[in-house]
């Protein structure tokens, strides 16, 4: 990448003749991506500022970090802009950072920090809608003030608003304009698919988030939920912490079934990871797992989950049939199938452990 204002010049203060306040310098240079010209800014060795060059949206958060951090701008260099290309070269060239190691410097109200934060999870090659957004801050009716705070990030790429999208996954706006969003989403290999909320009578499916532990723990440290389910008890929300990072956030089509009544998950459906499913798959398939939280067990929510997934499944994602598995022993498990249309195949031993298959074709 191409990388100017390399001139190194010295930080230094300056007075405001008008309020007599001692006005700090932020550090500019320019970084040319292949989807646009970045601006970057440092302020005491953090990163204040990633902004695209064009448009009126560079005005306004100009303006911004001016009156907030009491600030003018100068062009010029410091170790953290270094930092800062340096990353962005990796970035561009494929690398994939989850979050950067670069100290960042948002400037904002405390609500646009929130979204910000919110913004800072989002998996690579994964999206999000901005309802999503606005239950995650337990702001559900905020959606317009969350879509301005994401409207608002000066700190492009290095927090990721460019994975918000519209509900009817539409790209919407964006900073850089549509180009350079639809840029970075194909860059990460983002579905526009993966990640949506999927909505029905009573349920939410949305992708898991660690502030979930919590009630990941709630539910899954009942050992009669991990027995029949084949996974281990959970022993502390730090454990459910951890499967929420290393095992749901990376699968973009795992779902936290969540109560619209309340926003609480309170189990989870999704597609079992290819090369990890329990029985032969035909072309054109793919397993589904699926659990609830032992309060919620007879009240028709998997099966309600399980129908919206796999209208979800043919019409968005383009796949002819679903196969789930379930211990033999797991009657409730085989009921869900059973009520959703699923067809025995067969029973068979997968670790030595008696299990049943089944399979529905999406039509």
């Amino acid at each position: 990448m191409d990388h100017t204002g390399d001139n190194k010049l010295p930080i230094y203060s300056k007075t405001d003749k008008k309020t007599m306040k001692t006005k700090k310098i932020i550090l500019t240079r320019t970084y040319v991506s292949p989807c646009g010209r970045l601006r970057l800014g440092a302020l005491d060795g953090r990163l204040c500022l990633c902004d695209w060059e064009a448009g009126r949206h560079s005005d306004r958060v100009d303006n911004r970090l001016r009156r907030l951090l009491c600030a003018e701008f100068r062009e010029g260099n410091a170790p953290v802009l270094e930092e800062a290309a340096g990353w962005l070269d990796g970035y561009f060239g494929g690398k994939r950072t989850e979050a950067p190691a670069v100290p960042l410097l948002p400037a904002g109200t405390e609500f646009q920090k929130t979204v910000w934060n919110a913004l800072r999870v989002i998996p690579w090659g994964q999206v999000t809608t901005y309802g999503d957004l606005a239950r995650r801050i337990g702001m559900p009716s905020a959606v317009r003030a969350v879509a301005n705070a994401c409207g608002a990030n000066g700190l492009s790429i290095f927090i990721p608003c460019h994975r918000v999208i519209g509900r009817d996954r539409s790209l919407t706006g964006y900073a850089g304009g549509l180009p350079a969003k639809k840029y970075l989403l194909r860059l990460e290999k983002a579905d526009s698919d993966a990640g949506t909320t999927l909505e029905t009578g009573r349920l939410l499916l949305r992708h898991w988030y660690p502030e979930d532990a919590e009630a990941l723990y709630r539910y899954a440290s009942d050992s009669r939920v991990s027995e029949l389910a084949l996974w281990p008890c959970h022993t502390s929300p730090e454990m459910s912490r951890r499967v929420i990072e290393e095992f749901f956030m990376p699968n973009p089509f795992t779902f936290a079934v969540t109560l619209k009544e309340t926003g609480e998950p309170v189990g989870c459906i999704g597609l079992v990871p290819q090369g990890e499913e329990h029985y032969t798959l035909l072309s054109g398939e793919r397993e589904v797992g699926y659990w609830i939280g032992r309060p919620f067990w007879g009240k028709g929510l998997i099966p309600e989950a399980l129908e919206a997934l796999g209208v979800f499944c043919r019409d968005r994602l383009g796949l002819t049939s679903l196969l789930i598995t379930a211990d033999a022993r797991n009657r409730a498990s085989i009921r869900v199938a059973e009520k959703c249309g699923f067809l025995f195949l067969e029973e068979y031993l997968f670790d030595g452990i008696p299990s049943r298959a089944y399979r529905k074709t999406l039509s």
